[in-house]
């Protein structure tokens, strides 16, 4: 057994410590628990357990170490921050579990720990990116819905555009610059008595006396120039 256990502390990707059940001392501690805690072997078994816990995380793992020792549980698992000897805090997923006398009395604690600071460092940068990425589609959302708006809107005015120059009391005609018939509203179809299907495209040339002819040839004239001169 002794053998076994020395192989697992042995092991160069977990860090293992063993504690006392009274006073939460280091008794025994592998190199890689030195490495994450930030402390060589000598200094770490000189501290407890909750020195090296982040003060506002100890309340939380004394809480999960008394259920071993008030509800005879073996085992505990948790994630909590750790201060290394430099200060800087890491992210530590730690599971201890007792090891008891025949009599069901705690003889030790042993405690694994793992490094999880760049896990944890990924999944904030994931919230935050994820964070980003739903402010911008509701941005996009208020965006599409003001589109929306101005769209309904618009077509409100053109709707409105329509009724006023087809239903007008007026004539109105849309022309080319030749003077062909692009649109023309209802009372400028009762006007020139054609239907409406064989006047598009017709020019209104068509439709003036022949002896005003000259009139508008000459102001169609004085259109075409003047659109060429802009």
């Amino acid at each position: 057994a002794d053998q076994l256990l020395q192989r697992f502390f042995d092991l160069p990707f977990v860090g293992m410590a063993i504690f006392s059940p009274t006073m939460h001392r280091f008794v025994r501690v592998n190199e890689r628990a030195c490495q994450i805690a930030g402390y060589n072997n000598d200094e770490l078994v000189e501290h407890t357990w909750f020195d090296v816990v982040h003060p506002e995380d100890i309340a939380t793992v004394r809480e999960k170490v008394r259920a071993i020792f008030t509800e005879n549980a073996d085992s505990a698992t948790l994630e909590h921050r750790a201060v290394r000897k430099d200060g800087t805090i890491i992210f530590v997923n730690l599971d201890i579990r007792a090891v008891r006398t025949p009599e069901g009395v705690i003889e030790y604690i042993i405690g694994t720990a793992e490094d999880i600071t760049q896990r944890k460092h990924d999944e904030l940068a994931l919230r935050i990116a994820n964070a980003k990425l739903k402010k911008n589609q509701e941005e996009l959302e208020a965006q599409n819905a003001s589109l929306r708006q101005a769209k309904a809107a618009l077509e409100e005015s053109r709707s409105r555009y329509v009724s006023l120059y087809e239903f007008a009391p007026a004539a109105y005609l849309t022309l080319s610059l030749e003077g062909d018939i692009q649109r023309i509203n209802h009372t400028g179809i009762g006007l020139l008595a054609v239907a409406r299907d064989r006047i598009s495209g017709t020019n209104f040339a068509e439709f003036i006396d022949h002896d005003d002819l000259p009139l508008w040839n000459e102001f169609i004239e004085a259109v075409t120039q003047r659109k060429e001169a802009h």
